[in-house]
């Protein structure tokens, strides 16, 4: 017996591929297909028909939780000898002997009426299926096969499946084999499946400000913003030269910050104000935390990659010798050791990067000896006046954990007479290479965990009249500044706050307390369903 029917389709999104003209890097990114589990208690028993949609190939539709009824759906009755059902599309289930206990209608049907929604910074790469009765349990696994359009999968990308359980909550099959263009996977139970991309959406904090000596400060600043790009640039009046006019720089002091909508491209930068006895500190501040699953296959290898593609600190100063006025303390004694090591620093920039790791509860994420996973932090500072410039690397003061640097001295090219100046009036400095900074979590539990970068940009200027100063987290030309990317990661998107760690109360040392109370269980053992933490939190 075999049975067949067409629904209508409905109102189907544009599809949904690589924007034309991108620049952004290849990301290593999740790509999933995801089947859901229905409640048993639905019906879907497909009709009969004549005509099946036997296309081969995916249709690149975008197929959201709001519902698409498909072209074709395809059925056949499976008894306990076991069989193979063709879909639309080349969507198929092979049902093995003895899966099934007596005759039932198995239907594949290209719709995503009723499916549940998709997760944060889900991107479909093909039409959605419905492989029913939904809730169907199977005795031994049955193999399914859909699928995707390959020229919508990211360069880079490491497919996988996802399904949800009963309670319509996303987890992961490990039995999944790809070829070119489809996914294969063994399942015990039935419903939707789609291919898709799941893309990183951070939550940002940023912040833009000019500061003053005495302590004043004007600026502006976001909290917890996530999805879409993040673009911001504030002018805080005119600046005789603008370092950055060149390449479409407005004369002017900005400050400037940007994260792109998936969070894997992001910089900061900030122009010094030209205001030497008022505000006279400009500093871009962005802090980006990004929460991800990790859940690898057994052999599968587990990464993490930060690449600072480009920084650089640049000054001009054509004012001449400085004055006592802006160092009194090199106008002492000049025979005087205090004299003559007295900083003079009129004009700096400075460029700080750092990069932790955190367990989803907030404390630090700690190796099996008790050592940092990912605990990175440097500072790179240029400063001085006309005729004396310095340059050094450092790290930030730490309260707990030891840091490591993200780079050193040697990292960097110090030319203090750059574009043709001569007496030390132009200097710059900048990296000589990408550095890319790789962490392997392999030997992490399984589990999820938080990554929080910091960027920060800040130029000072004390000298005014013919001098300017910039600091870059950034490539000149703005295209980019720090680079994600991961593998055997899933990130876990929308406004996910890592919760503070518990404190453990001290062991009792002095037996039972008779005057404390007794708790009473009404029964001797409980069982219930493991619940993930949300989003894609699931593992079984």
């Amino acid at each position: 017996m075999h049975s067949q029917r067409r629904h209508q389709r409905a109102t189907t999104a544009p599809r949904r591929g690589p924007r034309a003209g991108s620049s952004r890097p290849a990301r290593l990114l999740t790509c999933w297909l995801l089947l859901s589990a229905c409640n048993a208690s639905e019906q879907d028993t497909p009709g009969t028909g004549a005509d099946r949609d036997a296309a081969g190939a995916a249709d690149g539709g975008d197929q959201s939780a709001a519902g698409d009824a498909g072209p074709g759906a395809s059925a056949a009755v499976i008894g306990e000898a076991g069989g193979t059902v063709l879909g639309p599309n080349g969507a198929k289930v092979v049902i093995p002997p003895g899966a099934l206990a007596s005759d039932t209608l198995i239907a594949i049907e290209r719709t995503s009426l009723g499916a549940p929604p998709l997760p944060a910074g889900a991107v479909v790469l093909g039409p959605m299926f419905a492989f029913t009765p939904h809730g169907t349990q199977f005795a031994v696994p049955v193999t399914l096969s859909i699928p995707f359009d390959p020229g919508l999968l990211p360069a880079g990308a490491t497919a996988a499946l996802f399904k949800t359980n009963a309670e319509q909550q996303w987890i992961q099959p490990v039995d999944v084999v790809l070829d070119a263009n489809r996914v294969v996977a063994q399942v015990t139970s039935f419903s939707w499946l789609v291919g898709g991309v799941v893309l990183m959406q951070p939550m940002r904090n940023w912040s833009l400000t000019l500061t003053s000596e005495n302590g004043v400060t004007q600026g502006k600043g976001g909290v917890d913003d996530y999805g879409g790009d993040l673009r911001k640039r504030s002018h805080f009046g005119g600046n005789v030269f603008d370092l950055d006019l060149a390449l479409g720089g407005d004369g002017s002091t900005s400050l400037e910050l940007f994260s792109n909508e998936y969070g894997d491209n992001f910089w900061v930068s900030a122009d010094a104000p030209n205001d030497p006895l008022g505000l006279n500190t400009g500093t871009s501040t962005l802090l980006q935390r990004q929460t991800f699953a990790k859940d690898a296959k057994e052999g599968e290898s587990a990464t993490l990659q930060y690449t600072i593609t480009e920084a650089s600190l640049e000054a001009v100063d054509f004012n001449g010798s400085v004055l006592p006025t802006e160092c009194p303390a090199r106008f002492g004694d000049p025979n005087s050791l205090a004299t003559i090591l007295a900083p003079c620093n009129p004009i700096a920039v400075v460029v700080h990067f750092s990069l932790q790791a955190y367990e989803f509860n907030g404390g630090p994420l700690l190796d099996s000896s008790g050592v940092p996973v990912l605990k990175v932090s440097s500072i790179a500072r240029l400063h001085g006046h006309h005729g004396d410039w310095q340059f050094e690397v450092d790290q930030a003061p730490s309260t707990d954990y030891p840091s490591t640097p993200a780079w050193l001295e040697g990292a960097f090219e110090f030319t203090k007479d750059s574009a043709g100046s001569t007496g030390q009036s132009h200097p710059l400095v900048k990296l000589k290479r990408p550095i890319a900074l790789e962490v392997n979590l392999s030997s992490v539990d399984d589990g999820w965990f938080t990554i929080v970068a910091r960027l920060s940009a800040t130029a000072y200027n004390r000298r005014g009249k013919e001098s300017a100063a910039i600091a870059r987290l950034r490539d000149p030309l703005k295209v980019g500044g720090v680079a994600v990317s991961f593998t055997g990661l899933r990130p876990i998107n929308g406004p996910v706050t890592p919760q503070p760690e518990v404190a453990m109360t001290a062991p009792c040392t002095t037996g039972a307390n008779s005057a404390a109370g007794v708790l009473q269980l009404s029964a001797a053992t409980f069982a219930m369903a493991e619940q993930p933490l949300g989003g894609l939190g699931g593992t079984g």
